[in-house]
C-alpha cells in the first residue's frame, strides 16, 4: 500500500539544515578527538589504549549526530487531517506516540505524530516511520550487518568464548564493535 508523501525534502529550510546548523555542535566533538589522538601521540600510549579512545569518541559522535538528525526531522505532523491513498480520510491523534529505537550508537526515543480515525483505535499512518523507512522492531537494520560484536569493558578485557552467544546486547555498560579482536565482558 502506498502512503501519502510529506511536504518536499527540496527545502532544507525545513529541517534547519541551511542556516549554518548542519552540525555545528559536533565541531566540539571532532576537535576533542584530534586533541585526544595528539595527546596519546606525545604521552607513547599503547596502540589499544588510543584505539580504544577513539572508538569511545566515534560512538558519541555518532549518537549526537544521529540524535541531531531526529530532531531535525521532527515528529511528523503533517496537519489535522489527512487522506490515505485509498481515500480514507485519518485525522491526527491529540498524543505524541513514542517509539523506542535502537541504533548502533545507543537507545532513542522518538516522539511521533500519527494520524487515525481515534485514540485507541488502529493507528493508519505514522509520517516519521514511513519517511525514515523505520525497521517493524526496535532495532536498526544496520546493526545485523556489522558482522561479530566485540563488547569491551571500561575496567579491564578477558578473551571472549567461542563463537559469541547470540544473546549478547549491548548496554550502556559496554561498548560495542565489529572487528577481528573479541573480548568477554569483565565482571
Amino acid at each position: 500500500m502506498s502512503l501519502p508523501k510529506e511536504a518536499s525534502h527540496e527545502d532544507d529550510t525545513r529541517y534547519g539544515c541551511s542556516q549554518g546548523r548542519n552540525g555545528e555542535d559536533l565541531l566540539p566533538l571532532f576537535r576533542e578527538l584530534t586533541q585526544r589522538v595528539c595527546q596519546a601521540a606525545s604521552a607513547g600510549e599503547p596502540v589499544h589504549e588510543v584505539e580504544k579512545s577513539i572508538w569511545q569518541q566515534i560512538l558519541h559522535i555518532g549518537r549526537k549526530a544521529l540524535g541531531q538528525f531526529f530532531t531535525l526531522v521532527g515528529n511528523g505532523d503533517m496537519g489535522e487531517d489527512i487522506t490515505l491513498p485509498d481515500g480514507r480520510s485519518c485525522q491526527r491523534l491529540e498524543e505524541l506516540h513514542e517509539r523506542r529505537y535502537v541504533s548502533i550508537f545507543g537507545e532513542f526515543e522518538l516522539q511521533r505524530t500519527v494520524y487515525g480515525s481515534r485514540e485507541g483505535q488502529k493507528i493508519e499512518f505514522v509520517p516519521v516511520d514511513n519517511r525514515l523507512q523505520l525497521p517493524e522492531s526496535v532495532f536498526s537494520y544496520v546493526a545485523p550487518g556489522l558482522g561479530p560484536v566485540v563488547f569491551v569493558s571500561s575496567k579491564r578485557l578477558r578473551p571472549a568464548p567461542k563463537p559469541l552467544p547470540a544473546s549478547w546486547v549491548c548496554d550502556n555498560r559496554w561498548t560495542a564493535w565489529s572487528g577481528s579482536m573479541r573480548t568477554w565482558p569483565a565482571t
